[in-house]
């Protein structure tokens, strides 16, 4: 695993053994994994080359590198080499359909996705793989129900495989049209971590959001005012709060080290509050917001918050301690947090906003959260 202790090595070996297939392999497999994949595919396929008795690994890899280094022409002829060679060699026949949609060969495609699911039977993750590709056919063929239907149930199953479901329904309803349907699949992908929902947000849906955003402002603009005259919430204006600790009954039973886990995972959550809105930022998610006081007292409220993505509602209560605000969200938990000098603000918390928030998507806030804003941001 010390790749920079033996990449150099490797590099040795190939210039002292050109001709030899095993040390061309092992230098292509290393810099596969480093994700140098043109650079990879050229000595894979030298060891190919090389090889006296042709072997299925030998074009899996290959397959493989040429997959990702988009050579789909040279991934497409490995990898139908090595089911050639290996009929049973799945993973290359799973890398095969998803080069032919790459190549945008759907109908092709799908038919090879009905070969392999009727081969395999038994296998539940594989099978699972291949029905999410065979619904990427069916998207690029433009059969949205059909894709739909295979992404359905998947996304109702709770696993690995979830997330990928939630993003194709979200893929088959922008393309179809359907942009409302779209977000709520494409957020559920966030939610669940998906590592291209976001980018697919930002790239397709931002017209949409900033839409039913400006709606959902206007809709509790006459709230500002009863906002800004809060003497409660004036104290946490302009002010980034962070957390700092948790209180939860769920926690009580927990091994130490557990609870200390549960409150890692938190460390950081941020609030940033103006009389116009909140924005609520965790290592994992975000959320923009518009809010009205539900109730108040001089130390105290209860807030509604009101996301700008048109989402369910939901009621905070806030509340002044010593070390500054607490935040609970719900029965029996509270999180503790304090205000951050914003000329130590922790990396973690700045990249959190950089990777979930743009500048143009809080400007709302106004000038409150201006200067906070530019440091985060």
């Amino acid at each position: 695993g010390r790749i920079e202790d033996t990449f150099p090595l490797y590099e040795q070996v190939i210039e002292f053994a050109p001709e030899s297939h095993i040390h061309q392999f092992n230098y292509g497999q290393s810099l596969l994994n480093q994700e140098s994949f043109a650079k990879a595919a050229e000595h894979l396929g030298l060891a190919a080359e090389l090889v006296e008795e042709k072997h299925s690994m030998f074009y899996r890899t290959l397959g493989q590198a040429c997959l990702y280094a988009l050579e789909l022409d040279k991934a497409l002829a490995a990898l139908q080499t090595c089911i050639e060679l290996d009929p049973n060699e799945m993973e290359a026949f799973l890398m095969l359909i998803q080069t032919k949609i790459e190549l945008e060969q759907f109908q092709e495609a799908l038919d090879d996705s009905d070969k392999l699911l009727k081969k395999e039977a038994e296998d539940k993750s594989l099978i699972e793989r291949v029905l999410l590709l065979k619904g990427t056919a069916f998207l690029g063929l433009k059969k949205y129900q059909a894709a739909e239907d295979i992404y359905t149930p998947l996304a109702k199953t709770k696993g690995l495989r979830q997330k990928d479901a939630l993003y194709g329904l979200g893929t088959v309803f922008y393309e179809s049209g359907d942009s409302n349907k779209a977000y709520r699949f494409m957020k559920a992908a966030k939610n669940g971590r998906h590592n291209l929902a976001q980018e697919y947000i930002n790239a397709y849906l931002q017209e949409f959001l900033e839409d039913i955003k400006e709606r959902s402002l206007k809709a509790n603009e006459a709230e500002y005012s009863k906002n800004e005259a809060s003497p409660f919430l004036q104290q946490l204006f302009g002010k980034l709060w962070k957390f700092s600790d948790l209180e939860s009954k769920k926690l009580e039973d927990w091994p130490a080290d557990q609870v200390q886990k549960a409150k890692d995972a938190l460390s950081a959550f941020s609030m940033l509050l103006t009389e116009k809105g909140a924005v609520l930022v965790s290592d994992d998610k975000e959320e923009v917001l518009t809010y009205r006081i539900k109730k108040e007292a001089k130390t105290g409220a209860l807030v509604e918050f009101l996301p700008l993505d048109n989402f369910p509602s939901f009621v905070v209560k806030l509340q002044l301690n010593e070390g500054g605000v607490t935040f609970s969200k719900e029965a029996n938990e509270v999180l503790h947090l304090e205000q951050q000098d914003l000329s130590t603000v922790p990396t973690a918390i700045i990249e959190n906003y950089k990777k979930h928030l743009r500048k143009e998507s809080v400007a709302y806030l106004g000038d409150k959260a201006a200067a906070i804003v530019d440091v985060l941001l």
